[in-house]
């Protein structure tokens, strides 16, 4: 087994989100995404990074009907990677946000995995020294908020 440090490397941001959006465009019409290009990077586990917003990413667009749309956009603010995931799908009313949205095994999805993506992902996203702020109305659709920790390149 490797080492958890041997796979943490000085990550693009910019790489990343255009990398889980090109995951997730496939035969996706709804996905649109604006990358801001900026030479900020972090040290992460880029399989693990990408993997938590593809997460997301995909999330939103199996909670988007044909026709919907889901919107990336990765925005850089005084030394914080901004990423944003927006949907006008079902949405989520509060009581779920706040007591099953992150629950490890709970899943809305029938037969579907075991739930355990959304969990996982706010717990790398704070191991990262990030953030995740969720809002969302039902039958409006839903905002994911990632803000990350950058450094800066000379």
């Amino acid at each position: 087994r490797r080492d958890e440090s041997d796979l943490v490397k000085c990550l693009s941001m910019t790489e990343i989100v255009e990398t889980a959006v090109s995951e997730c465009r496939r035969n996706n019409p709804q996905l649109t995404s604006s990358i801001e290009k900026g030479d900020y990077t972090l040290n992460a586990d880029q399989v693990r990074l990408v993997m938590t917003i593809t997460n997301f990413i995909k999330n939103a667009l199996e909670a988007t009907p044909n026709g919907g749309r889901v919107h990336v956009t990765l925005a850089y603010n005084s030394n914080r990677a901004v990423v944003t995931i927006e949907d006008n799908g079902s949405g989520m009313d509060w009581d779920f946000i706040h007591n099953r949205l992150f629950k490890p095994f709970e899943t809305t999805k029938s037969g579907k995995g075991m739930g355990i993506g959304v969990y996982l992902s706010r717990e790398y996203i704070s191991e990262l020294g990030g953030s995740l702020n969720v809002m969302s109305t039902v039958g409006e659709g839903t905002t994911i908020t990632i803000s990350l920790p950058m450094n800066k390149m000379d």
